[in-house]
């Protein structure tokens, strides 16, 4: 084999790499599903923790290893396209053509990026390992 081995794959070493691939993504979409619950669960929980905390002004829990403890913080939402233009007009003092004007720019200036990458489409919802 030359310097392009990796694109000269056999007809068999391409499928058994498809089928290790979608093996693969069965077993992280399996996972995933299993992560969303934990999640899930844990959001209830937390929502439930936090109204508690709050409400009987308990700061923190201490546990074997380590705490669980009540933060309560300011945090800024981030801009779309409508915030902007409104914070603009605001800025510009109602001058809406000038707030277009500067949100278009804004908008349309950003830094953009390429990223390359596959992408599975499953026809059916159950995995199939036997692929």
């Amino acid at each position: 084999m030359n310097e392009n081995s990796e694109t000269e794959l056999s007809i068999a070493d391409l499928k058994t790499m498809v089928r290790e691939w979608v093996h693969i993504d069965n077993q992280i979409r399996g996972i995933n599903r299993q992560l969303a619950e934990f999640r899930n669960n844990k959001k209830k929980l937390s929502a439930t923790l936090v109204n508690v905390m709050r409400e009987n002004k308990l700061g923190q829990f201490d546990l074997k290893d380590g705490q669980i403890m009540y933060v309560k913080k300011n945090v800024k939402k981030p801009i779309n396209q409508k915030q902007l233009l409104n914070i603009l007009a605001n800025y510009f003092q109602g001058n809406e053509e000038k707030a277009t004007e500067m949100s278009t720019y804004i908008m349309s200036n950003r830094e953009e990026t390429v990223k390359e990458s596959i992408k599975r489409v499953v026809v059916n919802t159950v995995p199939d390992d036997s692929s």
